[in-house]
């Protein structure tokens, strides 16, 4: 199922993709009678918590860092954001602020909110947020994709 899992996301496959090619170990361990929407939450951490590791590692190279200092956290603006990720939209911080290390999604299951890294201009421009951070993630869910896959390859 993890080896399955990792070439879903390799390959970009869609979770009804991803369902069919283990539809007969499922079915033969009696996973989808008992909770047919385990596997898809499951599916959907994996996938977006996967983007969003390759976001942080996309932000954090030297280059990035130097033209593009700043962060701003952005939900995906529906009805289906949570209330505390919706307190967390538009936060803007330094790259390096301390904020980032609980706060980088994704925050909870199925979170699709993500980073954007912006100029230091366009932060000031914005607005900088200061204090501490007006809501909390999901529990369990603090701390950043690369803290979560430290020692896997």
């Amino acid at each position: 199922a993890k080896g399955a899992l990792a070439q879903a996301i390799e390959t970009g496959a869609t979770f009804a993709e991803y369902k069919k090619s283990m539809s007969g170990f499922l079915e033969a361990e009696g996973i989808l009678s008992a909770n047919p929407f385990h596997l898809e939450i499951c599916f959907k951490n994996a996938t977006l918590g996967s983007f969003q590791h390759g976001r942080l590692r996309q932000l954090t190279t030297p280059t990035m860092l130097k033209a593009r200092p700043a962060w701003i956290y952005k939900t995906a603006g529906d009805s289906r954001v949570r209330e505390a990720h919706r307190l967390l939209a538009g936060q803007v911080r330094l790259a390096t602020d301390p904020f980032w290390e609980n706060h980088f999604p994704p925050g909870g299951h199925a979170c699709r909110c993500t980073v954007e890294a912006m100029s230091l201009s366009e932060a000031e421009e914005t607005g900088f947020s200061k204090g501490p951070a007006p809501a909390e993630f999901d529990e369990g869910w603090a701390g950043t994709p690369q803290r979560w896959l430290e020692g896997l390859d």
